[in-house]
């Protein structure tokens, strides 16, 4: 089977966009995330707003039912617009045949930017990224593989995806946030000497046995990788 990977603008053509918003949605409804629906709920017990119910189910909680898939179409190509219009960003993807088998989605911005962007209902971690030294940082927003075609092994080329994006936006130091134990593992594996690893506040079956350089104010696990390590904190 023919694949194909590498970095893509946001505004190129050649960017199979549609096929990478239907890879989004099934991905994110998968495990861990679970994120099928939207909460009906108005007091919005389940965490950030989403639910693993699917339509029409009834909630055991809140007696509701969800009538709005967790991410539509229209909303994902509109948030992923906005960004590249605010941020310099960058696409990885893998292609196998003509099918997107993984997808990576980058943008350039400082700690604060992060902050407000990325955490701005967690005023704890909205502090504790803006005490960060002051300069820019790639962040990677999102990575997700298409299930139907990959079962394991999605995040082989974690290190050159990292690397291709660290170059391509002009910076030593990328960040994200995740619950994905397979996403720890792939950082411990590629940047055993350049990664800090932050727990959150939540089940650690993702860490494991991994050696943590802090914790944080959050229910999700923060990874910096420094290509050049230094101190960050």
């Amino acid at each position: 089977m023919i694949e194909k990977q590498g970095l893509m603008k946001p505004q190129s053509a050649d960017l199979p966009m549609t096929q990478i918003i239907q890879v989004y949605q099934s991905a994110f409804a998968g495990e861990p995330w679970r994120e099928v629906t939207k909460c009906p709920d108005r007091l919005q017990r389940c965490r950030s707003g989403l639910s693993a119910l699917e339509m029409n189910e009834v909630c055991g909680l809140c007696q509701l039912s969800p009538k709005e898939e967790a991410y539509t179409a229209s909303e994902l190509t509109e948030r992923f617009k906005k960004l590249s219009q605010k941020f310099k960003s960058v696409w990885y993807v893998e292609q196998k045949e003509d099918d997107v088998s993984l997808a990576a989605y980058a943008w350039l911005a400082t700690p604060d930017e992060i902050a407000e962007e990325k955490y701005s209902d967690t005023t704890r971690m909205s502090k504790w990224l803006s005490d960060l030294p002051e300069r820019p940082i790639v962040w990677l927003d999102e990575v997700f593989a298409n299930r139907a075609i990959v079962e394991k092994g999605g995040l082989k080329n974690f290190y050159s995806c990292i690397d291709d994006m660290l170059r391509y936006l002009g910076s030593d130091c990328l960040a994200f946030r995740t619950i994905s134990p397979q996403m720890i593992a792939a950082t411990v594996r590629d940047f055993p000497t350049s990664a800090y690893i932050f727990a959150g506040d939540r089940n650690r079956s993702d860490i494991g046995a991994v050696e943590t350089a802090g914790s944080i104010p959050d229910w999700r696990d923060l990874v910096i990788i420094e290509m050049e390590r230094g101190d960050i904190v």
